[in-house]
């Protein structure tokens, strides 16, 4: 890297060149070691240039990077919103249903369709596959808990249950501070 103290030999250099005290031989060869120092300042600057061209290209790079990590990170907190948003959905569905059998649920979330919803949302969670799927649980008791880690949807149809006729999202993902299937 280019120092500001590199140009002093060329400044002491050229003061002695111009000095009126010098023997034309003494001259001479301070002029040859100005050209040395001269090359060696050539060859210095040329590097400084190659180094700030790559800090340029590795600043793109970098910025390339940032940019492509927040547009990851902006689509997966949308995919974990638009999933709480179809879980709303899904729960108001239910509850037409219910309303429409006076005071029963389905025992399947499929059965929602086409009447209620025109198809069962898909889920597209960061880290699981895309999915329809729907895991019924028809016995919920203390010791087993009901999530599979799927990225699906979860139905639990146990009449016996508080939860019964429940909708949840089958992943431990967090939006928003709280696990998705918390909601």
């Amino acid at each position: 890297m280019l120092k500001k103290t590199a140009l002093l030999p060329v400044l002491c250099a050229l003061s002695v060149i111009a000095s009126p005290a010098l023997s034309g031989a003494a001259k001479a060869g301070a002029a040859k070691s100005v050209t040395a120092l001269e090359a060696e300042l050539k060859a210095a600057c040329g590097e400084a240039a190659d180094l700030l061209a790559e800090a340029r290209e590795n600043s793109r790079a970098l910025r390339g990077s940032i940019a492509k990590a927040k547009t990851e990170m902006l689509k997966n907190y949308g995919r974990k919103a638009l999933a709480v948003s179809d879980l709303g959905v899904l729960r108001g569905a239910l509850q037409l249903y219910y309303c429409d059998t006076q005071g029963s649920y389905p025992e399947k979330l499929e059965s929602l369709v086409p009447r209620y919803l025109p198809e069962l949302p898909e889920l597209q969670l960061p880290g699981y596959p895309r999915t329809r799927k729907v895991f019924t649980v028809t016995t919920v008791d203390r010791k087993n808990s009901p999530l599979k880690e799927s990225g699906g949807w979860i139905y639990i149809f146990d009449p016996s249950s508080k939860m019964h006729g429940t909708v949840l999202i089958d992943a431990g993902l967090k939006y928003k501070g709280k696990a998705l299937y918390l909601y």
